[in-house]
């Protein structure tokens, strides 16, 4: 039940700085319009115990007056407050794009690294999101296992309409035939190659190869290490079996 209360406490004022609990209380005295700290802790769902702290650091923050007598009454102050301290934050945003854009053309303009290496069964996507784009001209892969997934289908398909010239080796044998049939009931491009451990991927400017039995995974942007590999692929796939 308390996961779920503080799940649900208000969280609209935390653009102006307010925790949950005070926007929370802060909702519960607009809500009621004024109150005594026991109707705005069961209103707004704070524990009793924090109350007092949270209505006095409201006060401090100029968001909520005392009304005087006896018991004790809480209100919202005047609103202006909230506009001006929404103004500041606006500066605050504004000095932050600011900075972003700094931050991005830094990054677009610092040299890429020609090899990047990485290791552990995550490597591969630790060094897909490394790549800037997606490729526009070709996308020629090396499959060890074959393996299967509707979104890496959809990809390719995305590719393919794009125009991209999309090609892939697969080792055939009777471990991968099943995921093998698979991909073919969606593309007619894929060709049969020895394979002892290695999953590759060429691009228009950059070669993925994963040693799958050293556990490594290797990134090269290197122009004429691609052109030269894209050559040697396209060579070899035209003399490769094609799997029926």
């Amino acid at each position: 039940m308390k996961a779920f209360l503080e799940k649900s406490l208000g969280k609209k004022w935390s653009v102006i700085g307010l925790n949950k609990y005070e926007s929370a209380v802060y909702d519960a005295i607009v809500k009621i319009g004024k109150g005594t700290a026991a109707r705005i802790a069961k209103t707004s769902g704070v524990p009793y115990g924090r109350i007092y702290d949270v209505l006095d650091s409201l006060i401090s923050k100029n968001l909520v007056r005392i009304i005087p007598g006896k018991p004790r009454t809480y209100s919202i102050a005047n609103p202006q407050i909230i506009e001006k301290m929404l103004k500041e934050k606006e500066k605050e945003f504004e000095e932050i794009e600011k900075e972003i854009k700094k931050l991005k053309r830094i990054y677009e303009s610092a040299p890429e690294e020609a090899v990047l290496v990485a290791t552990g069964k995550r490597a591969w996507y630790e060094l897909v999101r490394e790549l800037k784009s997606p490729p526009k001209k070709f996308s020629y892969k090396i499959r060890y296992t074959a393996e299967y997934h509707p979104e890496w289908v959809r990809e390719e398909r995305r590719e393919i309409k794009k125009g991209v010239d999309v090609k892939a080796f697969v080792r055939y044998d009777e471990e991968t035939k099943q995921n093998v049939k698979k991909w073919l009931k969606h593309t007619k491009n894929i060709r049969a190659y020895p394979n002892k451990g290695v999953a590759f991927w060429i691009a228009d400017d950059f070669v993925l190869i994963a040693l799958i039995k050293s556990n490594a995974t290797v990134l090269i942007r290197d122009k004429a290490f691609v052109d030269m590999l894209k050559h040697l692929f396209e060579d070899a796939y035209k003399n490769a079996k094609v799997i029926k």
